[in-house]
């Protein structure tokens, strides 16, 4: 079982999906989608502009994607970033987390008055 936090700024938001609990359908669509992504960014480089020869921006397009390819099969992708505990609780709480990480604060300032 694998729990993904997956942070959405713009609504200062944390999803938690369980891989085990997904329907099969939204496991091949995130598959596909996050495949498809993947592969389109290994060749985005590859202009117009960049390559104005349109052989050989194709050329370095199936380059870049087979890179990527051989890449996601064998394990050498970028690491997932860690969301933030505090990120993760404040989108549960609906506070920020600037406002978690001072309640933290202030009941650790509180705890150690009191030892």
């Amino acid at each position: 079982m694998t729990v993904y936090n997956i942070q959405v700024s713009k609504i200062n938001a944390v999803e938690s999906f369980d891989d085990t609990k997904l329907p099969e359908a939204s496991r091949v669509y995130l598959m596909n989608y996050g495949l498809t992504q993947a592969l389109g960014d290994a060749h985005a480089g590859c202009t117009e502009k960049a390559f104005p020869d349109e052989a050989a921006r194709i050329a370095e397009a199936r380059k870049r994607v087979q890179a990527r390819v051989d890449q996601i099969r064998t394990g050498q992708v970028p690491k997932t970033t860690v969301v933030s505990p505090a990120l993760v609780a404040a989108a549960k709480a609906g506070m920020t987390e600037a406002q978690v990480i001072a309640l933290i604060e202030a009941a650790t300032a509180k705890n150690k008055k009191s030892a």
